[in-house]
């Protein structure tokens, strides 16, 4: 009898739209998550509390986990926030892979607003279910710009 009743209580609140599938959900990841690219720059770049800057006097790359839900529509996005100097610019490329390693596609920017938040858009083909997200910067030198983070809207 609990059983039943139970069953009839959730297909009730199904009907009125109570219980429904899950969404998936938007992901912030701090710039503090960022590590200098390859062997040669681990000592490059220190982290605030409010992002990661490149420490030394050469430009220098970082490498950044994308955490994301898998997509549950036919498209997402992710912004990627930052802050340059006066006079310098970041570039920064987002890119998708396949759980197998499969590459699936790249999306990049450059800015030297003073502030930015740029929006990288993929479809539901570039940003398949399993696979993993990964952000590349270009950062100018002697702390000329901050990588705050990035965010995933899926």
């Amino acid at each position: 009898m609990k059983r039943l009743f139970t069953s009839a209580a959730v297909a009730s609140l199904a009907l009125l739209g109570v219980v429904s599938e899950s969404n998936a959900v938007n992901i912030n990841t701090s710039g503090t998550a960022c590590k200098g690219y390859g062997l040669a720059t681990t000592g490059d770049f220190y982290t605030y509390s409010d992002g990661i800057r490149n420490a030394t006097t050469s430009w220098r790359y970082v490498i950044c986990p994308v955490a994301r839900s898998p997509l549950t529509g036919t498209s997402g996005g992710f912004y990627v926030s930052g802050a340059n100097a006066a006079g310098t610019t970041t570039s920064c490329t987002l890119y998708s892979w396949e759980y197998n390693g499969t590459f699936k596609a790249a999306k990049s920017f450059s800015s030297s607003a003073a502030r930015y938040d740029n929006y990288l858009s993929f479809t539901n083909v570039e940003l398949p279910y399993g696979g993993f997200t990964s952000l590349m910067c270009y950062m100018p030198p002697n702390s000329g710009s901050v990588l705050r983070g990035i965010a995933a809207y899926q």
